[in-house]
């Protein structure tokens, strides 16, 4: 693998607006592999994590789209998606810290640009139950929905995660023994949530309990129940 293509690449795409035409002459002249453009992406998504918070804390306003460097991300995954990136690769460099593109998205807090990308890497090989260091990726997304919903401290980032979680249970995310983490509503599958922005949640307080209700965005029609 030849870390200066990776470092160029990273240097290419880690910008506002970045020139995809440019980005591709380059994977093309530099004969870039998929792995090459895999570890490219994950540095690009580790470096931009919670760009909003930080963006927040640095300039004290709320930014605008065109103020973040992930705002144009789907074209960009697009592009490296056409020329080979593993969704399913792993890497560590000391044995301790296991990298995977899946899971640094999870931490992109702009808007839906984690949920898409997502679902780019699922419609491309992605496993969302690959085990990452001894644990299946869904089963830790599955579990952080649960705490986060009692805690529920940042409905922003609370919403992204829900999305991504409802993403990867529509290609095949489970939990335990092949088991789908919500009730689903006669009639409907987990593959619905493909298209996470059709669906919201509503939580109903219960003593010492609570449910989820995953409704239709645009019936109000409840599909499912956790």
């Amino acid at each position: 693998m030849k870390q200066n293509t990776i470092n160029k690449l990273f240097e290419l795409c880690n910008k506002l607006n970045p020139n995809l035409a440019e980005i591709e002459q380059y994977i093309i002249s530099s004969k870039a592999t998929p792995e090459e453009i895999t570890h490219a992406s994950i540095r690009l998504a580790e470096e931009n994590t919670s760009e909003i918070h930080g963006f927040d804390y640095t300039e004290k306003t709320k930014p605008s789209p065109e103020d973040l460097i992930t705002t144009n991300w789907g074209n960009l995954f697009d592009l490296f998606i056409k020329y080979g990136l593993l969704p399913n690769l792993i890497f560590t460099t000391d044995g301790i810290n296991y990298y995977n593109i899946m899971t640094a998205i999870r931490y992109i807090d702009n808007g839906d640009i984690a949920p898409i990308i997502m679902r780019k890497l699922m419609e491309c090989g992605g496993n969302p139950n690959l085990k990452i260091n001894g644990e299946e990726f869904f089963s830790e997304i599955d579990f952080n929905i649960v705490f986060d919903v009692v805690e529920q401290e940042n409905k922003r980032l609370f919403d992204i995660e829900f999305k991504l979680w409802l993403v990867m249970m529509g290609y095949g995310g489970y939990i335990k023994d092949h088991e789908c983490p919500v009730k689903m509503k006669k009639g409907y599958t987990q593959e619905i949530f493909k298209d996470f922005e059709d669906f919201d949640y509503t939580i109903e307080r219960i003593p010492k309990d609570w449910i989820m209700h995953i409704f239709r965005k645009d019936s109000g029609e409840e599909v499912a129940t956790v």
